[in-house]
């Protein structure tokens, strides 16, 4: 027989229907924050388990981007670099890009690679691509490291506006998170959006100042560089750590922010929906 003390002990979860509920329950995420750092790690397990080089390949693959973009824009095509030398130019704009569309790709995905876990145990569907993050800005972290290591190499100095990338690494990151989330609910039902996501950033990063300076786009096309976040993202990174970049209008860098802020609790609404049913999809 069961004590009255004995039953007031126990924890009990009750499940809610998600249909009533549109946004997802953040404060269940913090509960379940230590999920989200153990699938954090098994994610991070995951992508170089059988690997040869397994981790190094953190610092492998921006580097080894940074070089083929050195050779074909700094050295062939020569497209200027404000006076910097372009390795470093490409990489300060490559760190930032890197992140959002590791973000994007990561996350686009996580409701289908984690299906089997989806049907067997509860928890809150945003752990998935809330540790998908936590990845990202660990390899992020890493290459962080790399781009100090070359600023002291070609001796250049930050400039004053470095405090103030955080502020950006955030916008970055909760546009990934949007974008990931919103491709994330689609692909729950048509898997090759799975491969939109692929080409789509591709596309991104050459519509972004990533490889060449904002300064060769004719006027012409200005304000859809200026209506790009991550032209500012980019940017940002350039004068915070090289003292150069293009300083893009106040407005539009607020324009940038509430597009962010709508394609992030757009995503989020549509995860959520999708999460609801996706173990019931074929």
């Amino acid at each position: 027989m069961t004590s009255r003390g004995d039953v007031h002990s126990q924890q009990v979860t009750v499940i809610e229907p998600l249909g009533g509920r549109i946004w997802p329950d953040l404060v269940a995420c913090w509960r379940y924050r230590h999920l989200v750092g153990m699938v954090t790690l098994s994610h991070l397990r995951a992508r170089y388990k059988q690997n040869l080089l397994g981790p190094f390949w953190i610092v492998l693959q921006p580097l080894m981007t940074m070089v083929v973009f050195t050779v074909l824009f700094g050295l062939v095509a020569r497209l200027p670099s404000g006076g910097k030398p372009y390795a470093v130019f490409a990489f300060a704009a490559l760190l930032p890009w890197n992140l959002f569309a590791g973000i994007v790709a990561s996350s686009a995905d996580c409701l289908v690679t984690s299906r089997a876990l989806l049907e067997k145990v509860y928890f809150p569907r945003l752990v998935l691509p809330l540790a998908r993050i936590l990845s990202q800005l660990v390899d992020f972290s890493v290459n962080l490291l790399i781009l100090a290591g070359m600023l002291v190499w070609f001796d250049q100095v930050p400039g004053p506006a470095l405090w103030l990338l955080p502020g950006y690494v955030l916008l970055c990151t909760a546009l990934g998170l949007g974008c990931g989330c919103l491709v994330a609910g689609a692909a729950a039902r048509h898997r090759d959006m799975l491969q939109v996501v692929s080409f789509g950033t591709r596309l991104w990063m050459y519509a972004t100042p990533v490889v060449y300076s904002a300064e060769l786009v004719p006027q012409t096309w200005r304000p859809l560089l200026e209506w790009n976040p991550m032209t500012h993202v980019v940017e940002a990174f350039r004068r915070g750590f090289l003292g150069e970049g293009q300083a893009l209008s106040a407005h539009s860098l607020i324009g940038c922010s509430l597009i962010t802020l709508v394609v992030l609790v757009t995503g989020l609404h549509v995860f959520h929906r999708a999460s609801a049913t996706s173990v019931d999809i074929a």
